[in-house]
């Protein structure tokens, strides 16, 4: 018989492009929430381009049931940033909740 015991753990959140090269990361303890970190990690974002600055902001994003929540869509809709988030469990049923994301 083995005993497990728990302890504390970091959590890496990585955003990628969509051919999965990094284009922000952020470090955080294990133990905290995923959606705490979103805005850092979206401040730490840097779309290259062919010539010029980084963007700043991506056209699209694509996240786990963590990321939906409804102040993370608003940051996506104030920012005009398109969003494919599945719908959290415990949410997903409710009168004037708008689809995030299709299925497929």
């Amino acid at each position: 018989m083995s005993v497990l015991r728990g302890g504390f753990s970091t959590k890496i959140h990585l955003l990628t492009d969509r051919r999965g090269l990094p284009l922000a990361t952020v470090l955080s303890p294990g133990q905290r929430h995923e959606s705490a970190f979103f805005s850092d990690l979206m401040d730490e974002v840097s779309v290259p381009r062919s010539r010029g600055r980084p963007r700043k902001r991506p056209e699209a994003v694509a996240g786990d049931r963590a990321y939906d929540a409804t102040w993370i869509q608003r940051w996506f809709s104030d920012r005009g940033i398109k969003s494919a988030i599945p719908a959290r469990k415990d949410l997903r049923e409710g009168p004037g909740r708008p689809p995030t994301c299709d299925k497929q």
